[in-house]
Parts: structure tokens; C-alpha cells; sequence
């Protein structure tokens, strides 16, 4: 069966929870305002596709394919990434809301997470390599046997890294930040 192919297509306010999302190829699309609330997204590709304000909460996303795709101000709470099409998968997050979403085992070297709130996101054995939190929250956020070389934590708050079980050599962190470092240890930082 031959999916359709949308290429440059504009998605304005629709309710994908309500109607039909039709699975198939976008290419350079943007959707603006939409709403995919438990939408089943799966086997569909987005390439250089554009999410704005956007709630994709829940949304079913098994072996979807995001190929150099940016959500900004989206919220995408309760997504399993670990589920998607890996290959060339490329994605950027700027002020999104990400709570109780999981990403392990997933290739995001690279990835950018600007502003985000990604409490209780679970990034376990996650490639993280030279990613970039900067501004996200990251409260109860789980880190383990994560791959952190030169990511970017300086501007990012409320994180809990064990560098015991995690891999951290060349992240950057802000000397304010250092006890989301440390607590694991049960050291007494004060005065």
C-alpha cells in the first residue's frame, strides 16, 4: 500500500483528535495550533516538518519517522520516543512541555531542548552527546547510564545526574548547579 505524500502543505488549527489524521509522507509541512491528542501518528515520516503550539499529548508515534523536525511551544506529555523510526531521526525542542515522556535507549546526540520543562522524562541509556539544555527544568528527570560527553547543562535547573552511572566527561555544568551533581553522594554542602 503507497501512502500519500503532502509536500508543503499548511495545517491550521485542526483537531486530529476528533477527525481523521491521514498516515502517509509530509514533507515541509507546518502545523500551527493542531491538536493530536492520542492522535495514532505510527508509520507516518515528517521530514523538515514544523510543530507550533501544538498538543501531541499521548499521540501514538510507534515507528514514526521525525527527520529534521522542530517543535516549538508544543506540549508532547506521555510520548514514548523509544518507539519511533530511529534512522536520521534529527528533532529540536524549544519551550516545550515534555512531562512524563521517555526517551531510552534513543539516539539524540546533538538534540537541542531550549527552554523546556522535562520533569519526570526518562532518558535512560539515552545518546545525549553535545546536547543542549539550556533553560529546561529538569526535575525528576531520570539519568541513567546515559550518554552526556559535552552536553549542556549550564543553564539548565533542577537536574539529578549521578556521575557514578551516567557519562559525563566534557559536560558542562554551572558551578550553581553542582549539587544536582553531588546529592547522590549524601554530602553535607552547606556554609
Amino acid at each position: 500500500m503507497t501512502l500519500p505524500r503532502f509536500e508543503a502543505q499548511h495545517f491550521r488549527s485542526r483537531d486530529f483528535s476528533s477527525e481523521a489524521f491521514t498516515r502517509g509522507y509530509y514533507d515541509t509541512c507546518t502545523f500551527k495550533d493542531c491538536h493530536f491528542n492520542a492522535t495514532k501518528l505510527s508509520h507516518s515520516q515528517f521530514a523538515e516538518c514544523t510543530f507550533d503550539s501544538c498538543d501531541l499529548s499521548a499521540a501514538r508515534i510507534d515507528d514514526t519517522a521525525f527527520k529534521t523536525v522542530t517543535f516549538r511551544e508544543c506540549k508532547l506529555v506521555g510520548l514514548y520516543f523509544e518507539h519511533c523510526h530511529f534512522f536520521l531521526l534529527d528533532l529540536r525542542f524549544e519551550r516545550c512541555q515534555l512531562h512524563l515522556s521517555s526517551f531510552q535507549k534513543v539516539p539524540l546526540s546533538e538534540t537541542v531542548f531550549a527552554d523546556c520543562d522535562l520533569r519526570e522524562v526518562d532518558f535512560s541509556e539515552a545518546d545525549l552527546r553535545r546536547a543542549d539544555f539550556s533553560g529546561s527544568t529538569l526535575e525528576r528527570a531520570v539519568f541513567y547510564r546515559s550518554q552526556l560527553e559535552s552536553a549542556d547543562f549550564r543553564r539548565a535547573r533542577h537536574y539529578s545526574i549521578n556521575p557514578a552511572e551516567n557519562r559525563v566527561r566534557g559536560a558542562r555544568f554551572h558551578r550553581h548547579g553542582l549539587a544536582g551533581l553531588l546529592h547522590h553522594f549524601e554530602l553535607d554542602l552547606s556554609g
